[in-house]
Formats: structure tokens, sequence, C-alpha cells
């Protein structure tokens, strides 16, 4: 695989001291409610796409949709970013290079079960990358915890 793309889904994304970033309350491909419509807090994702430094990017847009909607996206300016980025070891012996894009959603909307998905749009097509299931919670399941009732 030369190219792919990575996602965290969150409850928040932090910059720390030092340049370093916290993901709080991350989801691992699914999240559970207890009903729809809901209206969470907030909702961050945070996308990585990667290549090998041999074949950097000549375009890259990051999308997110929500079933097949698009619901968010980002033109990454390759050609401006950091000179171009250092090349970090990821895997085997090849150089790879990293570009990423984080969304953040104030008061995200559930008004039914649906799939978010997130793709990278570059010079070579469309990478899909993970994604997360959005559904009613099985009995037993731990939930996404419902916002307190208004008085």
């Amino acid at each position: 695989m030369t190219r792919y793309v990575h996602s965290i889904f969150c409850d928040d994304i932090r910059q720390e001291v030092g340049n370093k970033l916290s993901y709080m309350g991350c989801y691992v491909g699914q999240m559970f409610v207890s009903s729809f419509p809901l209206t969470l807090p907030k909702l961050c994702v945070a996308m990585y796409a990667v290549t090998y430094a041999s074949n950097p990017f000549k375009q890259l847009k990051f999308r997110l949709l929500k079933n097949d909607e698009i619901i968010a996206e980002a033109d990454m300016n390759v050609t401006e970013v950091a000179m171009p980025p250092r090349p970090i070891p990821l895997a085997g012996d090849e150089l790879r290079m990293m570009l990423t894009q984080a969304f953040q959603f104030p008061g995200f909307q559930l008004s039914e079960p649906c799939v978010l998905r997130v793709r990278a749009i570059t010079e070579e097509g469309e990478t899909k990358g993970g994604g997360l299931f959005v559904d009613l919670a099985p009995e037993g399941a731990s939930l996404v915890p419902s916002p307190p009732a208004k008085q």
C-alpha cells in the first residue's frame, strides 16, 4: 500500500504544551447512543494522509461524509505545506510523508443511525479511510451519555 488514510473520531482534540495533541474520548469503529435524534456536545475527526516521500501528494482534499452526504471538506495546498512535510519513518525502510487535517463540530446532530466516512482525494484518485458507525445501543452496550434534561 503506497498511500493510505487514517482517522480518529473523538469528543475533543486539545493542543498541548510542546505542540502535542491530545485526543479525548476516542471512538473505535462504532458509537452507540440511547436514542435519536441526539445532539452531541462536540464531535471531532482527525485525518492523516500518508504517502511515500518519493511520491509526494500533488493534490490533496480531505472529505468527511455522513452516509453519502459530504458534510465537510478541506483542500490542502500541498505546495505551501511546511517546505515540504518532513519525511518520517513509519513502516519498513522507505520514508513516508504525512499531512493532517482536523474537523471539529460543536453541537453535532444525529437524526438517525449513520456511517461517518473519511476520504482523501488526490491526483491518483480517492483513498478510503476508516469510518464510524453510529447506531442505537444493543442491550448492555456502553453508551454515549445523553445530555442532561433541561429544567
